[in-house]
């Protein structure tokens, strides 16, 4: 899946990470998603923020 300007602010680097990662072959993990509603309890208007980790798979090579 492609992301655009609609689905994150750093759409662009965040497709150029996802792109690497495939061509790695390394595993990508949700850490955690919030939005400025967790804090502030407004939730009409809400900036998200997320976590992820890029994993290699141990033993592989690096390509």
């Amino acid at each position: 899946t492609t992301l655009g300007p609609n689905d994150a602010c750093g759409f662009s680097a965040l497709n150029g990470a996802l792109c690497a990662a495939s061509r790695c072959g390394w595993t990508v993990t949700r850490l955690d998603l919030r939005n400025s509603g967790d804090t502030s309890g407004e939730k009409r208007r809400v900036v998200g923020y997320g976590a992820w980790a890029f994993t290699a798979v141990e033993g592989q090579e690096h390509r």
